[in-house]
């Protein structure tokens, strides 16, 4: 259901971006220039399991659970700028600016079809709560239908009952 607000077809909307209308992101994924690759590189340097590879997402999960709500306001740019550059490498994606979200990635399917991940619907839904990037990344093979690691999307939310008690 929110998969279909975060990956649109190419051309959704009458400009590729579909029904994104997220929070808004840092000055360095809002820019039109240059695609946030520094910053993403900078937050891999957050963690020693942030290697750019799909199952780094379950790491991404577990740093937004366990960062205090301080943090949290810190970490949307840097967040955003890894989770696309993931994509970008690990299924030959391509950031693309657009004014009205900012950067996203697009990446093409095995139908050749284009999808648009939308990053900043992707945080949103993240850091609420209501969708885990593993989730995220798992609907995103499936509706490119192309191969990809199953990532657990359970961990995060598992592993954060257990020290919430």
């Amino acid at each position: 259901m929110g998969n279909d607000e975060r990956l649109v077809a190419d051309g959704a909307g009458g400009n590729g971006t579909g029904p994104a209308d997220g929070p808004p992101t840092a000055d360095a994924m809002e820019e039109e220039g240059t695609p946030p690759i520094s910053e993403a590189e900078e937050f891999a340097t957050y963690d020693d399991n942030l290697d750019f590879s799909a199952e780094s997402l379950e790491t991404l999960d577990k740093i937004t659970r366990d960062v205090d709500m301080d943090e949290r306001e810190e970490l949307p740019p840097h967040l955003g700028a890894y989770l696309g550059a993931v994509f970008v490498r690990s299924y030959d994606g391509e950031w693309v600016y657009y004014d009205a979200t900012g950067w996203v990635v697009a990446v093409e399917g095995d139908d050749d079809e284009e999808l648009v991940l939308t990053i900043p619907k992707v945080l949103e839904d993240c850091l609420e709560g209501d969708d885990t990037f593993a989730g995220v990344h798992n609907g995103f093979v499936d509706a490119l239908g192309v191969e990809g690691p199953t990532l657990d999307e359970e961990a995060a939310q598992e592993d954060g009952s257990e020290t919430a008690g």
